[in-house]
């Protein structure tokens, strides 16, 4: 079998001739192309990840000191609600009554019950 009967085969180096393209240089600028989507898609996917764990740390500090503020203000909710019973108790009203505003408690009053005169009273 002399070399003009063999059918074409590939060659693994590049062939340098007018018109005619490597065959590796066929599929080279696609193959950039899926390696730079690649890459590119692997950058958004990180970045999302990081952002969305940066994300959550934010949200679970937050709601802590939220927390943190409502049980501070459910303390002082307590405090106030001992001390506006201590302000209506009858104790602190009557002090207040005496000392702010000068009244003082009624003198004993001793009552007698005397009975109307009836009809029946009268004629007899």
């Amino acid at each position: 079998m002399d070399f003009a009967s063999r059918p074409p085969t590939l060659v693994a180096s590049p062939v340098h001739r007018v018109g005619v393209t490597p065959w590796r240089a066929v599929g080279a600028p696609r193959t950039r192309s899926l390696v730079f989507a690649a890459a590119v898609a692997l950058f958004l996917v990180s970045f999302l990840y990081v952002h969305q764990s940066a994300l959550l740390l934010h949200l679970t500090a937050r709601a802590s000191e939220l927390r943190a503020a409502a049980e501070h203000v459910e303390q002082i909710n307590e405090t106030l609600e001992v001390r506006r019973a201590s302000a209506l108790s009858l104790e602190r009203v009557a002090e207040i009554a005496r000392d702010q505003l000068g009244m003082v408690p009624p003198p004993v009053v001793h009552h007698i019950r005397v009975h109307a005169p009836t009809e029946d009273d009268n004629d007899g």
